[in-house]
């Protein structure tokens, strides 16, 4: 459904019934055997009405501009967006709940919602909600850190049950992101090529962020500033580093790795050790199908390193971390949007993106096409079909975000977002507030339902922040089928044997006296 992966949803709402007009297409009302009676129903109405909310204005828009060619679609795309409540769902209500906070600006409203996640996160547990049940979906990766380092801090600072907390995440599980392995690589780097003044950077880098791990103190800055302090001096490598660098020098590539593993006790830190493993594994995979050249395995890391991930066990207690495009086909108990605050459109939010289009009138349509600037002065200028059409595909794509979001909770949906004056009507938040303030429409059928009698409507303040809360089944009581017993584990579900104490396979075929042997 995502344009930007070369999708195009115009395939399903008009070509199919074009290719095939001979055939009676008529798919009829799907059932949703994903979610509860009251997340399919809200549902139904939400994107129902939005998509008429959203269509009335393009609609007003184009007539102000007088331009009658440009067909707004989008309340027929979302015409039989309505679902079934399936049986197994039937006698399940499920809970909605949305917040809608009035701030000064976007800043604001992140601290404030950083600051209650953790007292949802408690509800959530008293209810007996396990950790895995639980997904935070995010519109970026950069959203998704942030909700990752809250996480991570409440398990290390709490003392009640978030002490416990784990988390999983697309960056969390990346084995490239461990401090142990950037550590690893940059010293195989600086090896590989000494005389590159970035390798002597990033090892200078990552080997002081690693002796900081220990020191709260000491942040980044202030290690990259200690290396430039350095590099007046004789020796811009700490002379130990530096030692231990030439004496690993001429070993093979594993042993070499296993030698900075038991140098730095990287072992000793639980929280590293499956990602410490995962990258020896990838070692041992390359060395065994490869040339174990350090230029060759540093070129195929290059490579492999965006995708390379810690694999954990299936039914590991964890809270998920990831995007909304990541979400699409997985389903949870619980979906929580802390950051609902995207926009339908690119106007005012990104620098204007160029566009090809045909000139329609002369004497611009002498050339075939011409690069504009995509932004709302073609509005008023000669483009202005070209640039409705495409401005209601981006309010089609917020929509196919949105629907794939809200449709990932299977017992409760919560979502937070924010309005203000200075937010357009183009935010999703404003859309959310609309769409549930919004009395009945005259394109209601009977099973849409109407939001003002159908959830509870409270306004509220916390700490001088105004909020319009919609909620439906707050007394919910949640409902757990999976008798699987989840794994309470860290991320270090293996154990690392330290070198020493490992059986070793000669890598060359003589041993000390000279002679061949090829033992252990």
């Amino acid at each position: 459904i995502y344009r930007w992966r070369n999708s195009d949803w115009r395939l399903l709402h008009e070509e199919l019934d074009k290719r095939f007009a001979c055939h009676e297409i008529n798919p009829g009302r799907d059932t949703n055997w994903r979610s509860c009676a009251h997340v399919v129903a809200f549902n139904n109405t939400f994107f129902k009405r939005a998509a008429m909310l959203m269509h009335s204005s393009v609609e007003s828009q184009l007539k102000e501009h007088a331009i009658s060619d440009v067909n707004p679609i989008i309340k027929e795309v979302f015409e039989n967006v309505a679902q079934n409540v399936s049986s197994k769902h039937s006698e399940r209500s499920g809970r909605i709940a949305v917040n809608i906070l009035t701030v000064k600006n976007a800043g604001e409203y992140e601290e404030h919602i950083l600051q209650r996640l953790p007292e949802m996160i408690r509800s959530l547990m008293s209810k007996g909600y396990r950790q895995k049940d639980i997904a935070f979906l995010v519109r970026t990766r950069a959203e998704g850190r942030k909700i990752v380092e809250l996480l991570l801090a409440l398990s290390a600072e709490s003392e009640d049950a978030l002490s416990e907390l784990r988390v999983v995440s697309d960056e969390s599980l990346l084995i490239s992101n461990a401090p142990p392995v950037k550590l690893i690589v940059g010293i195989l780097r600086y090896l590989q090529n000494p005389s590159y003044p970035i390798n002597e950077l990033i090892l200078a880098y990552e080997y002081g962020l690693m002796n900081s791990l220990h020191d709260s103190d000491t942040t980044p800055s202030q290690v990259l500033a200690r290396y430039f302090q350095s590099r007046s001096l004789e020796h811009s490598i700490e002379p130990e580093l530096h030692d231990f660098i030439e004496e690993i020098a001429s070993k093979p590539l594993f042993e070499m790795c296993e030698c900075i593993i038991h140098k730095f006790r990287m072992h000793q830190n639980a929280a590293h050790v499956a990602y410490i493993e995962a990258f020896q594994d990838l070692v041992v995979e390359y060395c065994q199908t490869h040339s174990a050249d350090l230029y060759s395995f540093l070129r195929w890391w290059s490579e492999k390193e965006s995708s390379a991930a810690v694999k954990l066990p299936e039914n590991l207690d964890a809270i998920t971390v990831m995007t909304i495009h990541k979400s699409k086909g997985l389903e949870f108990p619980v979906v929580i949007l802390p950051f609902a605050t995207w926009s339908f459109s690119s106007q005012g939010i990104y620098p204007p993106s160029l566009k090809w289009y045909v000139p329609p009138t002369a004497p611009f349509n002498r050339l075939p096409v011409l690069p504009v600037n995509y932004d709302a002065k073609l509005a008023s200028s000669i483009f202005a079909p070209q640039f409705y059409k495409e401005l209601i595909s981006e309010y089609i794509d917020c929509l196919n975000m949105t629907y794939v979001a809200f449709t990932r909770a299977e017992q409760e949906l919560i979502v937070y977002s924010y309005v203000n004056e200075k937010v357009s009507n183009n935010s999703i938040g404003s859309l959310i507030k609309n769409v549930l303030c919004a009395p009945p429409m005259p394109d209601d059928d009977a099973d849409t339902i109407d939001f003002a009698t159908y959830m509870r409507t409270v306004e509220a303040s916390d700490e001088h922040v105004p909020e319009t809360i919609f909620e439906i089944g707050a007394d919910y009581k949640p409902v757990f089928e999976d008798s699987q017993q989840a794994v309470m584990l860290d991320i270090n579900y293996n154990v690392v044997i330290p070198s020493e104490q490992r059986l070793k396979q000669r890598l060359t075929a003589h041993n000390k006296s000279g002679n061949r042997d090829y033992s252990i």
